[in-house]
């Protein structure tokens, strides 16, 4: 899991993603349940707070849907995070074959 997150984090796509979204953007807070960002994962993986890849991989795609439902589908956003997703997506797969 260490190495996913990094992989996500040094991605050219990920600086959108790597800290939480500022309060100072507060409708976000409003529509946004359950907020995501590196920063966090890398807080829950340290902690011991994923018992399984699933509950992370659960977080980290969280990310992208957050993403995508509270930007416009062709925002530069939308897009970091569908080519971030789709890199994270290869890793796992790349993952599970190893």
């Amino acid at each position: 899991m260490n190495r996913l997150l990094s992989e996500m984090q040094n991605h050219a796509s990920s600086w959108p993603f790597r800290e939480p979204v500022k309060l100072s953007d507060a409708d976000y807070y409003d529509l946004i349940e359950q907020p995501m960002d590196f920063r966090t994962l890398g807080e829950k993986l340290e902690a011991i707070q994923y018992v399984s890849l699933e509950e992370f991989t659960d977080d980290a795609q969280l990310n992208f849907d957050n993403c995508r439902f509270y930007n416009v589908e062709d925002s530069m956003w939308c897009k970091h995070a569908n080519r971030l997703e789709e890199a994270f997506k290869e890793s796992l797969a790349h993952l599970h074959d190893v």
